[in-house]
């Protein structure tokens, strides 16, 4: 897993394959709704998602919780371990998990030693950044929104074999979905059961399916490009 993901980020030679390979993975199993480690924790360790969906989270002054990230199967979490410095936010299972963990002293040495597994390192802290600067930039409009973390979704899950052509197991709830997009499990209600009347989607037995992926799309204004702009 952190080899397929690593190689969606960059090219990596044989010998960054196998140093990838050589790297000791410690793992955790986390239940649905447990935090994995919150916020102020030292970041002295590299998470990678290796099952199941989790979520970067912070919660506000008035006590509201946001999601700032989805993390799929093979996505990373505290890159920034190379650095030293502390998580400024919960990393959550938003359903049951296991979460594999790298020394961040280990990352280092092999991010100074290797070109491509730097370069897959620094991307994936970009893609990351360019996600949530589209999150916050849909925020004008929730029906906009929906659409285009809907979008997001399936399109991830393609890339690493969650989805099919047209539909992805949707574990998660409204009220995660919600908090991903500052709005209420209400609101979210609203505007799923509004696109299931205008044929975008179907939602059955926690599956996505898109029925009208170019229409989706256009009420998303989804452009993929952010979720790989070095190509």
């Amino acid at each position: 897993m952190l080899i397929r993901r690593m190689r969606l980020l960059s090219e990596l030679t044989p010998d960054e394959v196998a140093a990838v390979q050589a790297i000791h993975v410690d793992t955790v199993f986390t239940r649905l709704g447990r935090a994995i480690f919150k916020e102020g924790a030292a970041s002295n360790r590299l998470y990678v998602v290796l099952d199941g969906w989790a979520a970067k989270a912070a919660l506000r002054v008035n006590g509201s919780r946001r999601i700032t990230s989805i993390l799929l199967r093979g996505d990373f979490c505290g890159v920034h371990a190379i650095s030293g410095s502390k998580f400024e936010h919960d990393l959550i299972a938003l359903t049951d998990c296991k979460i594999g963990w790298i020394s961040g002293e280990v990352m280092a040495d092999l991010a100074a030693r290797y070109p491509g597994i730097n370069t897959a390192l620094w991307r994936a802290s970009l893609v990351e950044a360019a996600t949530l600067r589209k999150w916050l930039l849909t925020s004008d409009d929730a029906y906009h929104a929906v659409a285009h973390l809907l979008c997001e979704l399936i399109t991830r899950g393609r890339e690493i074999g969650l989805a099919t052509n047209n539909n992805m197991s949707l574990p998660i709830t409204q009220e995660q979905i919600g908090d991903a997009l500052s709005l209420t499990s209400v609101h979210v209600n609203r505007i799923v059961r509004r696109m299931r009347q205008e044929g975008l989607i179907a939602i059955t037995n926690k599956t996505l399916w898109i029925m009208d992926e170019e229409e989706l799309q256009r009420a998303g204004q989804f452009d993929p490009s952010y979720l790989c702009p070095w190509e």
